[in-house]
C-alpha cells in the first residue's frame, strides 16, 4: 500500500482532500498533517512513499519542509500542491520538487500524479541508488556548453532560436527546460517535448535562471579518467541517438517525432548520474565491459541489479517528463518488457541505440512480434549515412 503524507496549514483543505480521495483508501495509506512541524513528526514515526505539500504555510514553509525531506528521506517523492502558480515559485522550487500540482486539482489528477510517482520507484529496487537519485535536483552539464549558454544569454543580439539550438545539444539542460515548461505552473494543455518550443515558451529570463541554476560538476574532466566515461563522447552519442530515434519514430508515428528526439537525447542520463556520483562503482563495470566485449547493461545487472537505463529513467520520471519518454529510456535494452503489441517509442529508441552502437543488441524476437523487422534495412542505411557522426 502506498504511504502518502498530505501537508497543508488549513485543516479544511486537508479535510477536502481526504473526502475527495476517500475512494482510494484501499490502495493508499493517507495521512494528513497540519503544517511542517507535524509533517516532520509523522515522517519520523513511519515511512512515506510520497509527500504532497502546500508552499505557503506559517512557521515552516513548504519549501523548508521539502528541503528537510530531501536531506533526510531522499527516496520519498516530493510533490508541490500550491495555489502560487507564478513563474518565480516554479523557478525557485524546480530543484526541490519532483512534480508540481496547481490548486485546485481534481482528485483524479492528484491520483494519477501520485500513483505515477510511486510506480516509478519500482524501477529502482536498490535503496542506496534510490536515495542517491532522490537527492539530485538536476543532472550534470558539460562546463564548456554551460559557458556557451551563459554567454549567449548575455549577448543582446541573441535570438530564442539560437538559444533553443544550443540547449538542445545538452541532455542535462534540455531535460531541465522541458521539465519546467511541463510543470503545472505554466498550465500547458499538452506535454511539450520539443526543446525549441519549450525555450520559446519560457522566454529568456526563465531560461537564464534555469540554466544558471543547474549544477555544474566542476570535476567532469576528471570523470573520464576515473570511469572511462568521456562526457564529450557521451554527448555526441546522445545527439546521434536523438536524431535517429526521431527519424525512426517519425517514419512510423509522425506525432512521436519530438518525443523520439527527447528520448534519444536523454538515453544515457543514468551514466551521467553514475559517473558523477558513483565513479568507483561505474569504473569496474566499464572496464569489464571493454575487456570482455559484453554489453555494459548486462554487467550492471550482475553488479548492482539496476542498469544506467533504469537509473536515468527513475530520475526523469520523478521530474515529470512524459511517461513515454521515461519508459523508452528505462527499456532501451529490453523493449519487450513493456508487453506492447505495437512498435512504440521504446522500440524506436532500442533500434536507434543498437544500430548506432552494436547491432547484435537488437531484440529480433521483439521486432518480429511488433511487425517491423522488414524495415531494419532502411533504418540501418539511415543510421549509416545520416547519423553515423554528428558535427562537433
Amino acid at each position: 500500500m502506498i504511504g502518502i503524507l498530505f501537508v497543508d496549514d488549513e485543516p479544511m483543505v486537508l479535510e477536502g482532500l481526504a473526502n475527495a480521495l476517500r475512494k482510494h483508501r484501499k490502495e493508499w495509506r493517507m495521512t494528513f498533517a497540519v503544517g511542517g512541524e507535524e509533517a516532520l513528526a509523522r515522517l519520523e514515526e513511519e515511512h512515506f512513499d510520497v509527500v504532497v505539500a502546500d508552499m505557503r504555510m506559517p512557521g515552516m514553509s513548504g519549501e523548508q519542509l521539502l528541503e528537510r525531506v530531501r536531506a533526510r528521506w531522499p527516496e520519498t517523492a516530493r510533490i508541490v500542491l500550491s495555489g502560487q502558480t507564478d513563474e518565480d515559485v516554479a523557478r525557485r522550487l524546480v530543484h526541490l520538487a519532483h512534480q508540481f500540482l496547481a490548486k485546485p486539482s481534481d482528485a483524479e489528477t492528484i491520483h494519477r500524479v501520485v500513483s505515477r510517482a510511486h510506480r516509478l520507484q519500482s524501477l529502482l529496487q536498490d535503496d542506496a541508488l534510490r536515495q542517491l537519485v532522490g537527492r539530485m535536483g538536476q543532472l550534470p552539464s558539460l562546463p564548456e556548453l554551460f559557458v556557451q549558454v551563459r554567454d549567449l544569454l548575455d549577448d543582446p543580439e541573441h535570438t530564442m532560436g539560437d538559444l533553443g539550438d544550443l540547449i538542445g545539444q545538452d541532455p542535462a539542460l534540455a531535460a531541465k527546460v522541458v521539465q519546467i515548461v511541463n510543470s503545472a505552473f505554466f498550465g500547458m494543455a499538452t506535454k511539450v517535448t520539443n526543446v525549441g518550443k519549450a525555450v520559446n515558451y519560457l522566454g529568456g529570463r526563465t531560461v537564464r535562471d534555469v540554466v544558471l541554476g543547474v549544477e555544474v560538476f566542476h570535476n567532469v574532466p576528471d570523470v573520464a579518467k576515473a570511469t572511462g566515461v568521456d562526457p564529450g563522447e557521451l554527448q555526441q552519442a546522445a545527439l546521434r541517438a536523438a536524431g535517429l530515434t526521431s527519424a525512426i519514430a517519425g517514419s512510423v508515428h509522425p506525432d512521436l517525432r519530438d518525443d523520439g528526439y527527447l528520448a534519444g537525447l536523454l538515453v544515457n542520463v543514468g551514466l551521467l548520474v553514475l559517473a558523477s556520483r558513483l565513479p568507483e562503482v561505474l569504473a569496474p563495470m566499464i572496464a569489464q565491459a571493454r575487456d570482455t566485449g559484453r554489453p555494459l547493461h548486462e554487467i550492471e545487472r550482475e553488479f548492482q541489479r539496476q542498469t544506467h537505463a533504469e537509473i536515468g529513467a527513475y530520475l526523469l520520471g520523478l521530474w515529470g517528463l512524459p511517461m513515454a519518454v521515461v519508459e523508452a529510456v528505462a527499456d532501451q535494452h529490453t523493449p519487450g518488457r513493456l508487453d506492447d503489441t505495437a512498435f512504440g517509442l521504446a522500440g524506436c529508441l532500442h533500434v536507434a541505440v543498437a544500430l548506432l552502437s552494436d547491432e547484435s543488441l537488437l531484440d529480433r524476437e521483439y521486432l518480429r512480434t511488433v511487425g517491423v523487422e522488414d524495415r531494419l534495412d532502411g533504418w540501418r542505411e539511415l543510421a549509416r549515412t545520416t547519423f553515423a557522426a554528428v558535427p562537433a
